[in-house]
């Protein structure tokens, strides 16, 4: 007796393998409800799933359980509102997320007194547009504030001497965190 969809799922394969090696009436049509009812019950433990995730406030895991149930179901038809509910859950857990992010980020900027803080703001900011990108603009102004924080955080380093060994040095350490100024001669 077949209680969750991996049984449906398990009895309907062993009933398309049997059908190539037996010609019984009703095995083929046995297969095939199996298989509805392996979509339907696991459509329905995903939904069942999703729900209770927002009850614990876990938005990301419903958004996932409830596009799941949506899948699993689609050869059938549309599952109640789950690709729907995956949207707007999708949604609100970015949305935190993104605002966690920018107020760590905004915590960092107020008492940043050394460089790698503002490297680290500049990442959780852009870590914040990043999550939310997939709605089109970046959350708040947290693109900008990436740029800037990115740009106050660099390590700025400045060599006198031949441009032979100003570019040696610049060659060895070519990294984003560091901005070259050019300076010949000077003094």
């Amino acid at each position: 007796m077949a209680t969750n969809s991996h049984d449906y799922l398990r009895k309907a394969k062993l009933y398309r393998q049997d059908y190539e090696y037996f010609n019984y009436k009703d095995i083929h049509k046995r297969a095939e409800d199996n298989q509805k009812l392996y979509y339907k019950t696991a459509a329905q433990e995903f939904y069942a799933e999703a729900q209770a995730d927002v009850k614990e406030r876990n938005y990301k895991q419903a958004a996932e359980n409830f596009r799941k149930a949506h899948k699993v179901y689609l050869p059938l038809s549309n599952y109640k509102d789950s690709a729907k509910l995956a949207d707007i859950y999708e949604k609100k857990w970015r949305t935190i997320e993104a605002e966690n992010q920018y107020q760590q980020a905004q915590t960092i900027v107020r008492k940043a007194k050394h460089l790698s803080e503002y490297r680290e703001a500049a990442s959780l900011f852009s870590a914040a547009s990043e999550v939310y990108s997939s709605y089109g603009n970046s959350y708040k102004n947290a693109t900008k504030l990436a740029d800037v924080y990115a740009r106050k955080g660099q390590v700025q380093i400045f060599v006198r001497g031949n441009s032979y060994v100003a570019d040696h040095i610049r060659s060895a350490l070519q990294k984003k965190l560091c901005e070259f100024c050019k300076q010949c001669q000077c003094g």
